[in-house]
């Protein structure tokens, strides 16, 4: 069975959740930089954009380090790291001068997502294990 309390699984998730709990503290600490910065990206709604994003990477961080949810919240990380890395680190479409950077944070984001994507699959197989139900997410990420 699958620990989650495994002094590695700790570790683990507490690393990944690191990053998303810090980003998302610094982004409610300056909500109109925030809302600013989502605007130049052409997002629709950016202050509605800003105030969802900022409760999924605290609340998913929180869910990540409690142990709670963990396949949703990395799931929902996941995905979150991916639009992401395509809406706000365009490598392809910057200045020469800033494009090592932005394709180092896209891959870095789509790496993360595939950390992301590995845990909620280690949770589905514990809860499998314990009796639980996962077929429908399983299924899902099988491509079913």
């Amino acid at each position: 069975m699958h620990n989650f309390t495994s002094p590695y699984s700790i570790a683990a998730r507490w690393l990944i959740a690191a990053l998303f709990l810090v980003a998302g503290v610094r982004k409610a600490m300056n909500l109109q930089g925030t809302i600013g910065h989502f605007d130049t990206l052409g997002l629709p709604l950016p202050a509605v954009v800003a105030v969802l994003v900022i409760a999924l990477e605290i609340g998913g961080a929180l869910a990540l380090i409690f142990a709670w949810r963990v396949k949703h919240a990395a799931l929902a990380l996941a995905a979150f790291s991916v639009l992401s890395a395509f809406i706000g680190h365009r490598f392809w479409a910057v200045d020469p001068a800033q494009f090592n950077a932005q394709l180092s944070t896209f891959l870095k984001n789509l790496s993360i997502a595939g950390g992301l994507m590995f845990y909620a699959q280690l949770d589905m197989l514990r809860s499998r294990e314990a009796g639980g139900s996962t077929a429908s997410t399983a299924g899902l990420l099988a491509g079913k």
